[in-house]
């Protein structure tokens, strides 16, 4: 694997440009054989490949999760209502004023 001296990616050892930025891999196997640091990625690069790795499996867990949330608040409410309007209380007429 090489990498790329411009924005950290691994790419093929054929491939000529870097498959992330687009850099020549000409010029950053140069930068990566002589030494230089390679630059410090940035928290949304790292946060943009976390995301890439996951990929399906990524979306559908946060579908889950969406899909949980929903119907925990749903649960919450119904038990909230049924709380403060206690079911005892609907057979009994209002009071008169």
């Amino acid at each position: 694997m090489v990498v790329c001296g411009k924005c950290g990616a691994e790419n093929t050892p054929e491939a000529r440009f870097c498959k992330d930025c687009g850099m020549l891999i000409d010029e950053t196997q140069a930068a990566s054989q002589t030494g230089v640091p390679l630059p410090p990625k940035d928290f949304s690069q790292n946060m943009a490949e976390a995301g890439k790795s996951f990929g399906d499996a990524g979306r559908l867990l946060e579908s889950l999760l969406i899909a949980i949330f929903v119907v925990g608040m749903f649960i919450g409410y119904a038990i909230l209502w049924f709380s403060l309007v206690s079911p005892a209380n609907w057979d009994k007429p209002e009071p008169k004023n």
